[in-house]
């Protein structure tokens, strides 16, 4: 959501969308006398002044700290300099600027509650993203203690094999979803050589009996192909391509994966029993927020963010970003 009018805090100035202010001004702000003018005024009540460079400044207190509209000119309430080469700042009444300093304000104030709620959001998410790694690690930890001697034990691994696969979807959930908040992100991180087959082969462990479906994920032919990519992106790929073609198969017909080297190419082919593609939607689904015809007929299961926003958006940023 973005503020009406320009203002300036802890001497950042934001412009505004409906009234913005001058190059100048901006140029100005950073001078001595101007940092001087604006640390004077805090102290005064709130109401219009003039900054030294003639412009109308509004001080404003909001949650106990000053806040600076600035860079404009109010009627009554600007000295009319005139300086050369400076672009035409328009001159609005000072029933107009009130209401936009009103208008603002609520905006202000929905962005504060924004980012508190987001503040919490995020200390939610990496507190339950430690709890879901540790259980990861116990649970692995049993894995590799198992003594095929003991036949309780089988049973209890059989279990604890289960909760790890589980631990291993959610933290790819997680991936996915801190990737379709922050897609820039594509631009950073290391890359490295990927081997293809035993990622696509860890998420099929992962997805076996993927929401309560038996569905087989069956794999044609095996390669030692090797990918450069982005370490981080190695598994969403895989889980993204695999978890869509669960979801979305009938009943519980096999998915079916093929590697295929050519040359220096590998060829992966997934193929499933699911809702078709329509001819005239092929150039859509890789669209944000679409979903094919047949597809919302089928499933509608899920918040939609594996589907109308991941499966479309982030896996053609994904291979865009790889070349």
């Amino acid at each position: 959501m973005e503020n009406l009018i320009p203002f300036i805090r802890n001497e950042r100035i934001t412009d505004g969308s409906v009234l913005h202010t001058s190059a100048r001004c901006i140029e100005k702000c950073k001078e001595e006398s101007c940092k001087k003018f604006y640390q004077k005024i805090k102290s005064k009540p709130e109401g219009y002044y003039e900054c030294p460079g003639g412009y109308t400044v509004y001080h404003k207190m909001m949650d106990e700290e000053s806040l600076f509209y600035m860079g404009v000119r109010v009627k009554n309430h600007y000295k009319k300099v005139s300086y050369k080469n400076e672009e035409k700042v328009d001159v609005v009444s000072e029933q107009i600027f009130n209401n936009l300093i009103e208008a603002n304000g609520k905006i202000l104030r929905i962005q504060k509650e924004y980012e508190r709620q987001d503040s919490i959001h995020k200390d939610l998410l990496h507190d339950i993203k430690k709890l879901d790694s540790q259980i990861l690690y116990k649970s692995q930890e049993l894995i590799n203690s198992y003594d095929e001697k003991d036949e309780v034990y089988k049973e209890i691994l059989s279990k604890v094999k289960n909760i790890n696969a589980m631990e291993q979807l959610i933290t790819c959930k997680y991936n996915v979803y801190d990737l379709a908040l922050n897609i820039e992100g594509l631009a950073l991180g290391n890359s490295s050589f990927v081997y293809v087959y035993k990622k696509f082969d860890k998420i099929r462990y992962i997805l076996m009996g993927y929401k309560g479906q038996n569905v087989p994920i069956v794999f044609r032919g095996e390669t030692d192909f090797k990918y450069e990519m982005k370490l981080a992106y190695g598994e969403i790929l895989p889980f993204l391509l695999l978890e869509n073609a669960v979801k979305y198969t009938a009943g519980e017909k096999p998915v079916e994966v093929s590697f295929e080297e050519i040359k220096d190419n590998l060829y992966v082919t997934i193929s499933s029993f699911g809702p078709t593609c329509e001819e005239d939607e092929l150039e859509k689904i890789t669209q944000k927020n679409y979903r094919g015809r047949n597809t919302i007929k089928y499933n509608n299961d899920g918040t939609g963010i594996g589907r109308k926003r991941t499966i479309s958006s982030t896996l053609t940023n994904i291979c865009r970003s790889h070349g």
